[in-house]
């Protein structure tokens, strides 16, 4: 039996939200995450279960002030990172435009949720990514288990040491630099695992390091779970 249009949008719409809810929430432990949304949002307004409930796809309903506080969340995580990105715009409700500085460690050097253009999300880009009626960038042909992200993780960084010796770049000292276009790339590089879908959304920014492109990258992975 087929889906009505509705719930074929819903359905879409949330497997590519979880997948991207999934890379988003890996830069994060549930207790710091609680931690920086309670003291920005002042109240505790969305919790464990539905962080995981989006991840899962088992909430299937959630609930308006989640998509409001974690996209006020995320528009002040990208002001705070005084990133370039376009912002979506939303009304101001009279919460800080930056998260506090007294837990830049909390966000520092992590990542807002995007859609495909690369626009930040607030609560209305949110909700529309989760019901499928926002793009976000994301390969339904590619995915990587959790059983094999340490052997995903482990060949692309092999790879891209490999390709960046070979373009003489001394990737060490250039780590820093190399970490300002794409988030993993320390991680990748010194031979941390990293999770499956945070790896496959930061595959064309890994490729663009080495000059090449995210398809070769994932054929370096694909040849090494398949081993």
């Amino acid at each position: 039996m087929s889906l009505n249009p509705i719930s074929q949008t819903l359905d879409t719409g949330s497997i590519a939200f979880a997948a991207r809810w999934r890379a988003w929430l890996s830069q994060f432990t549930q207790p710091q995450l609680l931690k920086l949304s309670e003291t920005y949002l002042g109240a505790s307004l969305f919790h464990s279960s539905q962080m995981g409930g989006f991840a899962r796809r088992t909430l299937r309903a959630p609930a308006p002030a989640v998509f409001l506080a974690v996209g006020y969340l995320n528009l002040a995580h990208a002001r705070s990172l005084n990133l370039t990105a376009p912002l979506e715009a939303a009304p101001d409700i009279g919460l800080a435009a930056k998260l506090p500085d007294s837990l830049r460690s909390l966000w520092e050097g992590r990542e807002p949720l995007t859609d495909a253009s690369g626009v930040v999300l607030g609560p209305t880009g949110l909700f529309e990514a989760f019901s499928g009626l926002r793009a976000l960038s994301y390969d339904a042909s590619r995915s990587i288990a959790p059983e094999d992200e340490a052997k995903a993780s482990s060949a692309v960084g092999r790879y891209l040491r490999l390709r960046l010796a070979a373009n003489g770049v001394d990737w060490l000292s250039e780590l820093p630099q190399l970490a300002q276009a794409s988030p993993v790339a320390e991680d990748v590089l010194m031979g941390r695992t990293v999770q499956g879908d945070r790896l496959l959304h930061q595959l064309a920014s890994l490729a663009g390091l080495a000059g090449v492109t995210d398809e070769e990258l994932w054929l370096q992975i694909s040849q090494a779970v398949a081993t």
